[in-house]
């Protein structure tokens, strides 16, 4: 279970995410390697549900349970930075830390007055001829980091945010629809360097 409280820790960086590995890509048969498109993957990319919300009290709870419909939320590009999708704005950071002359913040805690958080939630059907092999998830690079959900049950969490991040959902998935919950959080960074701060699910997910 994602305990949000567990962020204050700096050893806590990450949770269940598999070892980095080779990202070559497998291909069932020489013809789909000729052609270049793999069977055995399948892009998750495009519209997601989404909720947006300043700070973690605002965000709804318990939006990943199977038994609460997001099928009303709107909707939202991925790969996308939520800042050029109408939410939230770019931060300009220097030497500024973006709470600065907001809030007092000291090492331990978590800024409370705007700490934005994203609930993204995908249904989807998995491909029959997948069968009962084994499945993983890859986000390639989500801004500040993130915990996943699939069908109610919590998968893990990462926060590194410019390297992927892979999951194994083995025993989490059904016949027939699955979802995907994901709650996103900004956070804040550890060292601010001379650009423009976006956040978010900014590269693809398979």
């Amino acid at each position: 279970m994602f305990r949000y409280e567990e962020i204050k820790n700096p050893e806590y960086y990450q949770e269940n995410v598999l070892l980095p590995h080779s990202d070559h890509i497998a291909y069932r048969n020489a013809t789909e390697e000729k052609l270049g498109k793999s069977s055995l993957r399948k892009s998750l990319n495009g519209l997601w549900k989404f909720h947006y919300a300043r700070r973690i009290e605002d965000s709804i709870p318990h939006f990943e349970s199977p038994e609460y419909s997001c099928k009303d939320w709107e909707d939202i590009v991925v790969p996308a930075h939520i800042q050029l999708e109408g939410y939230d704005a770019p931060q300009y950071a220097n030497v500024q830390y973006p709470w600065e002359g907001h809030e007092s913040i000291r090492p331990g805690e978590i800024p409370r007055h705007f700490n934005p958080v994203a609930s993204y939630v995908k249904y989807f059907i998995l491909p029959k001829e997948w069968g009962d092999q084994p499945v993983r998830i890859s986000f390639q690079g989500v801004e500040s980091a993130f915990a996943l959900y699939c069908n109610g049950a919590y998968i893990g969490y990462h926060s590194d945010s410019f390297t992927p991040a892979e999951f194994f959902l083995e025993g989490f998935l059904k016949e027939g629809d699955d979802s995907w919950g994901s709650h996103t959080h900004e956070e804040f960074l550890v060292k601010v360097k001379d650009r423009i701060h976006f956040s978010f699910s900014f590269m693809g997910i398979c």
